[in-house]
């Protein structure tokens, strides 16, 4: 992930917020709302080994 990356039609990456162990959190602008959100984004070796977490 990048500054500047849309991750959807209206959400684009701004800054990384943080990281841990479970993955990393980004600030993002929302086009559509004009607002600022925070993006989750989950390491790929967690979510293969235990997909009950993306319903959490």
């Amino acid at each position: 992930m990048a500054p500047g990356i849309m991750v959807t039609p209206t959400v684009r990456l701004v800054r990384l917020l943080g990281e841990g162990g479970m993955g990393s959190v980004w600030v993002a602008d929302h086009l559509t709302l004009k607002t600022e959100v925070a993006v989750k984004f989950l390491l790929a070796d967690l979510v293969r080994s235990n997909p009950a977490m993306l319903a959490r």
